[in-house]
Order: C-alpha cells, then sequence, then structure tokens
C-alpha cells in the first residue's frame, strides 16, 4: 500500500472555500498596514475548522492527515504568507 500524496474531497473542499473566501475577504495590503489580523478572519477560518485541522473529529477538529493539512496550508500561504 503506498503513501497517500493527493488531499482528500474534504481538504479539496476546504481549499475551494479559502480561494473564494479570499477573494472577498482578505485584504492583505490592510493586513500589512494594520500589522493585524481582523478579529472576523480568525473566527471565519477557525469556524471552518482551519485552526483544527489536524486535531481529531471526536475533539472537535477535522482529523486531517498531514498531506491534507498540507494542502490547505499551501492554499493559505499562497493567498498571504503572514497568514
Amino acid at each position: 500500500m503506498g503513501l497517500k500524496t493527493v488531499p482528500s474531497a474534504p481538504a479539496n473542499e476546504l481549499i475551494r472555500w479559502l480561494r473564494a473566501y479570499a477573494e472577498e475577504r482578505i485584504d492583505s495590503a490592510t493586513i500589512d498596514e494594520r500589522r493585524s489580523f481582523p478579529p472576523y478572519l480568525v473566527l471565519d477560518l477557525g469556524n471552518r475548522g482551519i485552526l483544527g485541522m489536524l486535531a481529531e473529529k471526536r475533539y472537535g477538529g477535522l482529523g486531517f492527515g498531514h498531506v491534507d493539512a498540507s494542502a490547505v496550508l499551501e492554499q493559505l500561504g499562497a493567498i498571504d504568507t503572514t497568514i
């Protein structure tokens, strides 16, 4: 059995959400200028499960493995490296 190297459907769904969310809600210039994240950003990312990707589902996380979490973090870094 080989190692999994492709993100799962839930990870890809979260990546699609991140892209759409970033277009509407993430203003990198303002984040850089103010040197802080707007509170809604942390709340929204937390509510979508990004802050608990590696936590097991029984603890309220998404239960992602390293491949899925890495794919989501790669997309987040492509959107804004400071996030």
